[in-house]
């Protein structure tokens, strides 16, 4: 997991780590996870009956249990209107919880959206697509497993804020992403041995995480928190 260990974790991170774990990705290889999804998988979608043989040989949780009782709402909600999942949502989701090196999980998270096998990925379709999709997974889907069954209310009304704080800054901490990982300005493409080591130097290789991914985009809300617009409440109303 490179070293995201040794930063502590906020008292939000702590309980979507908890409510993240209810999915039982944790302990699996990456590779596995990849390889697996993969087999199952038909023209880069998946749908039901493929999700739940996929649950069954990687035993991993796709139905509520316990006090993890919004893992169903997640999945329903990365259902498309055909009511299959795209390949690439899943295992953005599995490579960002899955074990395995730094490199290893760059170097897959790469191969998802080479869809083509092209080798590259225009350097516009990391932040309009690769990033944005990374950050809707582990802002929206993960961070909405929190229930009151696992915290407080007052810990679940706190994570939501903390979730709010990030979106607020999402193209900001995209744009700072980037910037710090495009070394030639004037390059249209990357390709996966460039991108493999960037997102191993890039803060360490803590995006590689859901958590690292997170709580970056907590520090970059933190260090240029958004203008609060005030509402004057004495002015005329129209």
């Amino acid at each position: 997991m490179g070293c995201e260990k040794s930063r502590p974790r906020s008292s939000e991170e702590i309980i979507i780590s908890a409510a993240e774990e209810g999915l039982g990705f944790q302990d699996i290889n990456v590779h596995l996870i990849d390889s697996t999804f993969r087999k199952f998988s038909h023209m880069g979608r998946i749908n039901q009956t493929q999700l739940k043989r996929i649950s069954r040989q990687l035993r991993i949780n796709i139905v509520d249990f316990g006090p993890h009782v919004k893992i169903n709402e997640m999945f329903y909600n990365l259902r498309k209107e055909e009511g299959e999942y795209f390949l690439r949502d899943l295992l953005v989701i599995g490579i960002m919880l899955g074990k395995g090196s730094n490199a290893d999980k760059a170097s897959l998270l790469f191969q998802v959206f080479d869809e083509t096998s092209e080798g590259v990925i225009e350097i516009s379709r990391l932040k309009d697509q690769v990033f944005k999709t990374i950050f809707q997974h582990c802002v929206n889907s993960l961070g909405n497993l929190v229930t009151t069954q696992q915290c407080s209310e007052s810990l679940e009304l706190k994570n939501k804020k903390y979730l709010d704080e990030l979106k607020q800054v999402e193209a900001d901490g995209i744009k700072k992403i980037c910037d710090g990982i495009i070394a030639d300005k004037t390059s249209r493409v990357i390709d996966e041995a460039e991108f493999v080591r960037v997102m191993c130097e890039f803060e360490m290789g803590n995006l590689l995480s859901s958590f690292g991914f997170r709580t970056f985009f907590k520090e970059v809300f933190n260090t240029s928190p958004p203008k609060k617009v005030w509402s004057n409440p004495f002015g005329k109303k129209k």
